[in-house]
């Protein structure tokens, strides 16, 4: 089996302030930058044989503090991005939790005003998955660096979680998930939700 770490990007100003970031680019708070070296200090001992990462300036950093030293080139991959978030993007959690509209973000199949769903998110980020474990061997240990919103549609379901429940999974800033992949598992998951 494939090794395959995610990597929720290190605490970005938006965190740091409260706001829905989707995809802005917003840069790593000052705890942030600390967060991803001292994640990529952790992380020294591993081998990773290709590391992925959002093209978001929060995700790239992170991921750079990782692959400092290791000779990976860090591949952007736009399937990565972040959840679009439609007009929600830049308000405050608190003012949408207060007005309802957090609950449209955690519902699986509801979509912000101009912006994606979970279930519309998981099938960008799965299907990549798939076409990417194509090129990956048994033998490999894969680094993904996305997006709390990525990660969780993505490793959610991977785990057999219910679609109603990813969204109210909390993946912490810098947080690491590790799994052992079968092969064919991505594919298995694309196929079953009919998506192929």
């Amino acid at each position: 089996m494939a090794r395959w770490s995610f990597v929720r990007h290190a605490e970005s100003v938006a965190n740091q302030e409260g706001w829905l970031a989707g995809r802005r680019d917003v840069p790593l708070s000052a705890v942030g930058e600390e967060q991803a070296r001292e994640l990529a200090r952790r992380l020294a001992p591993r081998v990773f044989t290709r590391i992925y990462t959002s093209p978001l300036s929060r995700a790239r950093a992170t991921a750079a503090a990782i692959a400092r030293g290791r000779r990976l080139e860090l591949v952007e991959v736009d399937a990565l991005i972040e959840r679009d978030v439609g007009t929600l993007e830049g308000h405050s959690r608190a003012a949408l939790r207060s007005s309802g509209q957090m609950e449209v973000l955690l519902d699986w199949h509801r979509q912000p005003p101009g912006g994606e769903s979970q279930d519309e998110v998981a099938r960008r980020v799965l299907t990549w998955l798939w076409r990417a474990e194509a090129r990956v061997s048994v033998e490999e240990h894969v680094l993904v660096v996305a997006h709390g919103g990525v990660l969780r549609c993505a490793v959610g379901l991977l785990d057999g979680r219910a679609d109603q429940e990813i969204g109210r999974w909390a993946i912490a800033n810098a947080e690491l998930l590790d799994r052992e992949i079968e092969p064919g598992r991505w594919g298995g998951l694309v196929e079953g939700r009919g998506w192929r």
